[in-house]
C-alpha cells in the first residue's frame, strides 16, 4: 500500500451534483482500499515478527481496525446491516 503524506482522500464515485472532483479518486472501488489495507496489515506482521517493535503492533492493530471499518462500508453498501447480521 502506498502511503502519502495526504490527510484527504477525495470523494469515491459518484460525485454530488454539480460538485466537480478536485482531484482524481485515488480507487475506483471499496474492494480496492480493503485489499491494500490488506497488503499493508501482511507487511505489518512480517516487521513485528522480525523487530519485536510494540509500535508495530500497534500500527498494525489500528489497520486491521480500519479494515474492518472499510469492510462495514462495504457490507452496508451491498445492504447488509452489520449491526444486526447474526452468525
Amino acid at each position: 500500500m502506498v502511503m502519502s503524506n495526504d490527510s484527504t482522500t477525495p470523494l469515491l464515485p459518484p460525485y454530488p451534483t454539480g460538485v466537480p472532483p478536485l482531484k482524481k479518486a485515488q480507487y475506483a472501488n471499496v474492494e480496492n482500499i480493503i485489499i491494500d489495507l490488506w497488503d499493508y496489515c501482511m507487511v505489518l506482521e512480517d516487521q513485528y515478527y522480525e523487530t519485536g517493535d510494540q509500535a508495530i503492533l500497534t500500527k498494525f492493530a489500528i489497520a486491521i481496525m480500519t479494515v474492518q471499518y472499510w469492510e462495514d462500508v462495504h457490507l452496508n453498501m451491498e445492504g447488509i446491516d452489520v449491526l444486526t447480521f447474526r452468525f
